[in-house]
């Protein structure tokens, strides 16, 4: 075996080991952005279902219930949501928004002796049609 057959195996032998990382990175990063948007959709159908169970009414403070936030943390820090639309990544956030003043509000209604829920049929409304809307557009994707 020659140098400059050695120098060409060693070259090969690093070529296809860049090329099997790089495959293997995106193959990867292709999974985890699928199960980001899976976790955030399923998240949405949830937080859909829960408005349209409070907008329909509650008689008691204590059925209220915070909706959930945490797959739209873990998809925005991760940067999963650059890749969304901007109409999408709009709504998603005053949506979210949205729920984050529902979930103090409604940490603020079960504490206080005589509850007092000025906006809140409003806010839910409207949280329920953008969770709609992302729920159609999510089904687009």
């Amino acid at each position: 075996m020659s140098f400059v057959d050695g120098f060409i195996s060693v070259l090969a032998t690093i070529a296809g080991s860049v090329a099997i990382a790089v495959v293997n990175d995106h193959i990867r990063a292709s999974r985890q952005r699928k199960k980001f948007l899976s976790a955030l959709h399923s998240e949405i159908r949830s937080n859909a279902l829960l408005a349209k169970r409070l907008v329909t009414g509650y008689e008691t403070v204590f059925e209220l219930l915070p909706f959930q936030r945490n797959s739209y943390r873990n998809a925005l820090s991760s940067g999963v949501l650059l890749e969304l639309s901007d109409q999408m990544v709009l709504r998603l956030e005053r949506v979210y928004q949205l729920i984050g003043m529902h979930n103090k509000q409604t940490m603020a209604l079960q504490a206080e002796f005589i509850p007092r829920n000025r906006g809140y049929g409003e806010r839910l409304e409207r949280i329920l049609q953008d969770l709609d809307f992302l729920l159609d557009e999510f089904s687009k994707l």
